[in-house]
């Protein structure tokens, strides 16, 4: 008879915990290992636990990144463990951009709840009595785990969910269907305030689209979400970029995949008309603060 595990406590860090001492994850050489986190998941993790607390309750956060951080691997196993562990028949979808790259994060998550099993010595089935290749669904404690694709209205279920993790939000395309803003704007309709988690993660693609818009909104502190940032060399070292860095045509392309500030991101992604570089200096040299800032009066005073 299966029973809900023990594994949750009281330790701050009992996601970091569960996550390194049960799943197992495909490194970048292809070898099955288990998932110890990187410098980067680490640190995000332990700034989640110290914002939101050790159950993360109430997560808003839109994270633009370099490439391949392992920033999705990351929530993908903290709402595997949610999968697990929780009591409550808490529900998780995760959307992205293309139906492909939607599968293969569904069934990386599948891999992190298979490879727990594995470990307490029986198979998916007797953990899930709904197994298939959108859903998931726990037989003990009544969790979902399902998937949708920006650009479909699939996406878009009517019950309420308590996850949800928007991958490449910044690729989000715009369907006759549906517009990557109504993806997001209705898909977070199903998270009641205050509760759950909502994790929008993505590299950037340009300004003007409503990834772009969102983060804007975030770091002005517009919006209940929380910009977060990691640049690349929060991962790499200036050698492995440097020599990164050879194989691309432009600069400009270079940094839309592995920018070290969020402007970088922004300003190297896209087409422009300007350069990128002189773009740059004008922020960085021309560019002033206000002397002085404040209302004017009809007179032309200040207030």
């Amino acid at each position: 008879m299966l029973s809900i595990p023990t594994d949750k406590n009281m330790d701050v860090n009992w996601y970091q915990k569960f996550i390194e001492e049960n799943f197992l994850i495909k490194n970048k050489e292809g070898k099955v290992v288990p998932f110890i986190l990187n410098n980067v998941q680490d640190t995000y993790m332990i700034d989640l636990v110290t914002t939101y607390g050790k159950d993360m309750v109430g997560v808003r956060d839109i994270v633009l990144k370099a490439r391949k951080e392992g920033m999705s691997s990351l929530i993908l196993a903290i709402f595997s463990t949610d999968f697990i562990l929780v009591r409550d028949p808490i529900a998780s979808v995760c959307i992205s951009d293309t139906k492909d790259e939607t599968r293969k994060l569904f069934n990386r998550a599948k891999f992190f709840i298979e490879s727990y099993c594995v470990k307490k010595g029986y198979n998916l089935d007797h953990l899930c009595d709904t197994s298939n290749s959108n859903e998931l669904r726990n037989r003990i404690n009544g969790a979902v785990f399902w998937i949708g694709t920006a650009g479909s209205k699939v996406s878009l279920r009517t019950e309420s969910v308590q996850n949800i993790h928007f991958s490449e939000g910044a690729h989000f395309p715009d369907t006759d269907i549906i517009t990557a803003r109504e993806t997001y704007e209705g898909s977070m309709q199903m998270v009641d305030q205050g509760i759950g988690k909502i994790f929008d993660e993505s590299t950037a693609r340009g300004y003007g689209n409503h990834y772009q818009i969102r983060w804007e909104q975030a770091i002005n502190g517009t919006s209940e979400f929380r910009g977060v940032f990691f640049p690349a060399s929060a991962l790499y070292s200036p050698e492995w970029l440097a020599k990164k860095r050879t194989q691309f045509t432009t600069n400009e392309m270079f940094l839309q995949e592995y920018p070290n500030t969020p402007e970088e991101s922004f300003m190297s992604s896209g087409s422009k008309f300007f350069d990128t570089s002189a773009i740059n200096w004008l922020r960085n040299e021309v560019i002033r603060k206000p002397l002085i800032m404040g209302s004017l009066t009809e007179r032309g005073e200040i207030l």
